[in-house]
């Protein structure tokens, strides 16, 4: 009889709206946002004219030693430069084309369920493109620093932490990779915080 009540209460939320799933974003307004993300991150001081000749060298040998042709990011800003060698790092650590958020985005969306976003994709690029030229090349060199090997080690025992429910040492993993964050980007997730707090 408990188990029946709990269903139909499971049930009733979904039709109603009470049961809400949370993202990060609301990726259905992510193909849409992705032409004006792509002007954003060319209206500024690009890769090429914002970092040290010592600096674009390290960049471009990080880029080659994942396959990628150096100067593949000169014609962005370097914040644009530091979400594409996350991804680029994902991959070489086998990351799945469909991240998590995406694939239970679209399980809530096929279960009918209401579904909030914490921030648009035009706040994070306002974040981001808002981001002081040293403060970008900063974050894009973040990356780069730690070298291929290193990154791609990084990304894997945080994954293994997430997959073995050990909160402690993904807490470590994850506070680690930024310490190096701009103030200005950290200010803003502490924002971001704050509307999850509100949303909940």
């Amino acid at each position: 009889m408990r188990r029946s009540i709990i269903r139909t209460l499971q049930i009733l939320g979904v039709a109603v709206g009470l049961v809400r799933v949370a993202f990060e974003l609301d990726l259905d307004l992510l193909v849409e946002a992705t032409p004006a993300m792509m002007q954003a991150a060319v209206g500024g001081t690009p890769v090429a004219e914002a970092l040290t000749a010592e600096q674009k060298a390290q960049l471009d040998a990080f880029l080659e030693a994942f396959g990628r042709p150096g100067g593949a990011l000169d014609a962005v800003e370097p914040w644009m430069g530091a979400l594409t060698l996350s991804s680029v790092v994902a991959q070489q650590a086998g990351a799945a084309s469909e991240s998590v958020d995406a694939h239970f985005f679209h399980r809530a969306k096929a279960d009918s369920k209401s579904r909030v976003a914490f921030e648009t994709v035009a706040q994070q690029v306002e974040t981001l493109d808002g981001l002081t030229t040293e403060d970008q090349v900063d974050f894009l060199m973040a990356t780069v620093h730690d070298g291929p090997d290193q990154s791609v080690a990084v990304l894997n025992d945080i994954v293994a932490a997430w997959a073995a429910g050990q909160d402690d040492r993904l807490a470590t993993l994850l506070y680690a990779t930024v310490e190096a964050a701009p103030v200005a980007s950290m200010e803003a997730q502490e924002n971001v915080l704050q509307q999850m707090v509100d949303l909940i």
